[in-house]
């Protein structure tokens, strides 16, 4: 039971972060975590480890955490390692993707574009992590999927916040399985490397248009 008391308050404190609910920069109060879920210290805590650990917030020693402001500098490190890790991940992918894995990544593309385009911005930022976990689960390396998970976390603020201000891509991710379809590395790698360079630019002409972000 404990287990998943923690589980429903990690989902529940990483959707209030990652869609705005609990602010940057506010200290957050367990004990009205607690109230607001309806759920005990106990499950609360182990929730907020985890989201230190995911990098979601920030709890210094002998201090309540916090959510920390994204800056533009931490977007850039973190795209630039995206680049890196994404790129080299649809290539591995594109050598060993079975037609089942395919089908699946085609159905997360087309679930992703209806609901940004029924307003449900959280919830397509969680189909958006299921695409990228799912290319790298096409390369039968948990480790790749473990990164893929851990560095994509990352960045569920951003994309929130781009789905809800931006335009949304859906045929970005489809040029991607397209070319792991092909079991084309080279094609693969191009069209992650493509994604990832236009949502970044994305995130640039939102932060231009948002002052309250840290730039």
């Amino acid at each position: 039971m404990a287990a998943t008391k923690s589980t429903e308050a990690y989902s529940r404190v990483r959707r209030d972060i990652v869609s705005g609910v609990i602010p940057a920069n506010v200290t957050i109060d367990e004990a009205e975590l607690g109230r607001r879920y309806g759920l005990g210290r106990t499950p609360i805590r182990e929730a907020l480890k985890q989201l230190r650990n995911d990098q979601l917030l920030v709890w210094p020693d002998r201090r309540s955490p916090y959510v920390p402001e994204i800056g533009v500098g931490q977007v850039r490190s973190l795209y630039e390692a995206r680049t890196m890790f994404e790129t080299q991940t649809a290539a591995v992918a594109a050598e060993r993707i079975t037609d089942t894995e395919a089908e699946s990544l085609d159905r997360l593309v087309a679930e992703e574009a209806d609901l940004v385009a029924r307003g449900m911005p959280y919830e397509a930022v969680e189909v958006d992590l299921q695409f990228h976990r799912g290319v790298a689960e096409a390369t039968g390396n948990t480790f790749l999927v473990d990164a893929s998970t851990r560095i994509n976390v990352c960045a569920l603020r951003i994309w929130h916040d781009m789905i809800a201000t931006e335009e949304m891509l859906a045929t970005e991710h489809a040029d991607i399985v397209e070319a792991l379809r092909r079991h084309d590395g080279d094609g693969a790698a191009d069209a992650a490397r493509r994604h990832i360079a236009n949502a970044y630019e994305r995130y640039i002409r939102m932060t231009s248009r948002i002052p309250s972000r840290t730039r």
